[in-house]
Parts: structure tokens; C-alpha cells; sequence
């Protein structure tokens, strides 16, 4: 059965809207107003529209500040963005299509920002793992089954991280981790070329 984090993660990703407020908060906290201007959505929908994510405790306010006398909420992203078997297949196949790319547009988007400014250093260098093989379906289960304990182990991870962070004795630095795994189309060979949209190759 989905977990319930599942299951609001992909009501959410339903309305476009959402989706979008999703997408904005995956790599900084916002307000209502500066949402709205990044969607071209009114402040009055945007604000409805994170009190419905509020209670589904897919974001959370971390901090409020009053401007010319209107409290602003700054929110940021709760819920990891995992999605099981069970809860894809309860999908119709456009809802499923635009979670997939939703999602991985996320994780692009953030390897092309690395791509673009590489923040390289000899202490923090970077961790990548490929690895294609062909499988059956328990070994499909296994592997979302690993993918799932190792999103729980991050998850723990980070909370251990901002604890020992809110003392102030460092300086916090971001990170992004994409765990990703995907049936390989039939005819898979060659490369496909990837560009920025100033035409410069991305790698």
C-alpha cells in the first residue's frame, strides 16, 4: 500500500500549480509573492494553494516577516519526492508521464547547474554511480525496496545535520542527492546530444 507522504506527493503533482510551487521550493525556501511572480500566478491563489500543501505537511513555514503591515510565510519543501510501484500504477498514464518528468526535470536541472558553476573542492568532491544490468521482477522490487531504505537512511542523515548545524559552530553548504532508476528502452546505443539553451553543450 502507498504511504500516506506518497500518496499526497502525487495529489499534489496533479494540479499543475502545485506542481510548479513544488518545483520552486525544491532548491530554496519562498513566500506567496515571489511564487507568484515566478508561476504568473495571483498572490491570493498561490496562498490558497500552500495552505492546501500546508495540510498535507508537504511544506512547512520556517519563517514569517512583516512588510508594510502583511505578514509574509516563507515555506520550504518537506515531503522527499519518492514514488513507489503501487503508487505510480494508481496513476492514469498522462498523471504518471508528467510525475516522471516533473521529477527527473528536477534532478537535470540540478546536475546542470553543477555542470554550469562546478563547486568542486578537494573536501566535498562529488559522488557518482551508473550502473546498467538487465533484471527480472523480484530483482525490480529488490531495487526499489535498496532505493527506499537508502532515501530513509539520507533522510536521517540530514536531520542529524541541520541539529548539529542550528548550533552554529559551521557553515551549512547545499547538496543534492537523486537516487534514480529506470527501464532502459530496447534501443539504447549511441549518445544523445545535450545542450543549455544558450547553446553551449551541457557535457
Amino acid at each position: 500500500m502507498a504511504d500516506r507522504s506518497e500518496s499526497e506527493f502525487i495529489e499534489a503533482i496533479k494540479s499543475p500549480i502545485r506542481a510548479r510551487i513544488l518545483a520552486y521550493l525544491s532548491d530554496r525556501n519562498g513566500g506567496a509573492k515571489e511564487i507568484a511572480q515566478h508561476t504568473g500566478e495571483t498572490v491570493g491563489r498561490v496562498r490558497y494553494h500552500l495552505r492546501a500543501l500546508r495540510r498535507a505537511e508537504l511544506v512547512e513555514t520556517v519563517r514569517a516577516e512583516a512588510r508594510r503591515g502583511v505578514h509574509e510565510k516563507y515555506v520550504t519543501l518537506v515531503t522527499r519526492s519518492f514514488v513507489g510501484d503501487e503508487a505510480y500504477l494508481s496513476l492514469e498514464p498522462q498523471e504518471r508521464e508528467r510525475l516522471t518528468k516533473y521529477l527527473l526535470r528536477l534532478i537535470v536541472e540540478d546536475i546542470a547547474r553543477f555542470i554550469k558553476e562546478p563547486t568542486v573542492s578537494d573536501e566535498r568532491l562529488p559522488h557518482t554511480l551508473r550502473v546498467r544490468m538487465a533484471l527480472d521482477a523480484q530483482g525490480w522490487q529488490e531495487l526499489s525496496d535498496i532505493l527506499r531504505e537508502t532515501l530513509s537512511r539520507i533522510e536521517a542523515t540530514k536531520q542529524r545535520a541541520e541539529a548539529r548545524l542550528e548550533k552554529g559552530d559551521q557553515e551549512p553548504f547545499p547538496v543534492s542527492v537523486s537516487l534514480v532508476s529506470f527501464e532502459m528502452p530496447a534501443n539504447s546505443q549511441g549518445t544523445i546530444p545535450l545542450r543549455f539553451q544558450d547553446g553551449s553543450d551541457l557535457v
